[in-house]
Order: C-alpha cells, then structure tokens, then sequence
C-alpha cells in the first residue's frame, strides 16, 4: 500500500500594505485597509502625506479661483456683503455710527481691490497653517471620543492617520469642485443638494442641504471606520453613527448659530 503524501500548508504571515495599496484601499475597501493597517506599527508618513496632499490640493484650488476674473469678482463681493453685514450689526447695536461704518467699509473696499498678491500670499499662508492646526485639533478630540466615549483603545498618532487617510477622498473633491468652478465661471463649494437646488449654504435650509453630498459622506464614514479599526473595536456601526452624528449636529449647529452670530459664516462654506 503505497503512503500518502500530505502538504501541509500553514498560512503565510500578512505583509504591511505598501502606499499605493493604502491609498487605494482608503477608497476601496476602508474596513480591510484599515484593519490590515492596525496589525502593524503606525507610521508618521501615513498622516503626514494625505495632509500634505489635501494642502497642495487647497492651494492649487485658491490660486486658480484666484485667477479667474468671475470667481475672483465673486469671492470678493460675497467677503464685502459679510463684512457690511457685521458693521451693520455693529451700527444697529449703537457701537458706531453709520458714517464710521461707511467710512471704514470704504476703506475695506479700496484695500480689496488693490492688494490682490499680497491677499493671495495671506491666503495662502492661512490655508498651510490653518489645515495643520485643524487636523491636530480634530484628531485630538476625536482621540477622545474613541477612548472615553466609545471605549476604544489607540495613540494619538491612531487619531491621526484615521482622520489623515481619508483627507486622499476630499483631494479628489477638492479637484472635481474646481473643475466644475473653472468650467461654470462660477464658485461652488461642494457637490450637494444646495448646489444643485441653488441655496445659499451660509442660509438654515441651504446649510443642511450641504451635507448631502457624496464625497463628504464617503469622507465621514472612511473617517469613521478608519476609527473602529486602529481603535481595536468590533463595533464598527457604533463608530459611524456617533462620528458621522456628531460631523451633522455641529454642521448644523454652525448654521444655526451663524444666523445670530454673523462672523460664524466665515467658517461656513
């Protein structure tokens, strides 16, 4: 009787994703890239890059929105109206006269017309530091959330690589937003129902209208997962719901507040 041959086969050990897999798996496959992405040593470059994108990203947006006559003329006007709005306010309040106001919104105009470099190169500065200072703040509250509020259990270099990773998804709404602004003659700040109905965002209703939009969804729930998973949670529908919850209500929020506290429409896009 002839001996039979067995192979044993025993599972060969799993390979850390290289950079173009992790990108792609960000859009793919978030769960698997994520929980693949956990079983190894998290690595600085895995934040530092996305953000690092999204700015080249935010900046080359600027600059040519800058450069476009039309977008350039109404970017500047809707500044104007948000700044005459203020000093109104401040006229009816009693804290200046309406010659104060007029005069000072004169000025704002004559400087706004003429310093269009050294707005752009302001601009651009605000949009490095500002993105930097964001995404270290967001992903220290968000640190907080998953360990005190979901009970999970990661580093803050966690926090950041799973709100960074998603930043490659926005990249690409940043750039599909410009094209669509470039090609129109015609700001746009998101492909969202207030767009496509023609609300002004900065209104209630415009404003929660903005957040039905595909990228900032898929943005949100890639974030979110991206947290069940390098917060060694099981639970990955927990983290949705509060991440994604809590991206709505402050959305909201905002909009809500900006109608009584004009300066929050700053932030508001």
């Amino acid at each position: 009787m002839e001996e039979e041959n067995y192979t044993v086969t025993q599972n060969e050990p799993e390979e850390e994703l290289d950079f173009f897999s992790k990108v792609t798996g960000v859009f793919s496959s978030p769960s698997a890239t994520f929980g693949s992405m956990a079983k190894f040593k998290l690595r600085a470059s895995d934040y530092l890059l996305p953000i690092i994108i999204f700015i080249i990203g935010a900046l080359l947006a600027n600059y040519l929105m800058m450069n476009n006559p039309t977008i350039h003329d109404e970017m500047m006007n809707k500044q104007k109206e948000q700044i005459k709005k203020s000093m109104d306010e401040q006229v009816q309040k009693g804290k200046m006269s309406q010659k104060e106001a007029d005069s000072q919104m004169e000025k704002i105009n004559e400087s706004m017309d003429q310093t269009g470099s050294t707005q752009m190169i302001f601009a651009m500065i605000g949009i490095v530091f500002g993105s930097v200072i964001y995404f270290v703040i967001i992903a220290f509250f968000f640190m907080l959330i998953a360990r005190y509020a979901l009970g999970g259990t990661g580093t803050y270099t966690a926090s950041m690589i799973a709100y960074s990773m998603p930043a490659y998804i926005a990249f690409i709404q940043t750039i599909i937003v410009l094209l669509i602004s470039i090609t129109t003659d015609k700001m746009i700040t998101g492909i969202h129902l207030a767009y496509f109905l023609n609300i002004d965002t900065q209104t209630v209703t415009g404003g929660i209208l903005s957040k039905f939009d595909p990228f900032s969804i898929w943005y949100w729930y890639a974030i979110s997962v991206g947290y069940a998973k390098l917060f060694k949670s099981e639970n990955t529908k927990k983290y949705v719901i509060t991440i994604m919850g809590i991206w709505l209500a402050f959305g909201i929020l905002m909009v809500v507040a900006s109608q009584y506290i004009s300066f929050l429409k700053w932030f508001i896009r």
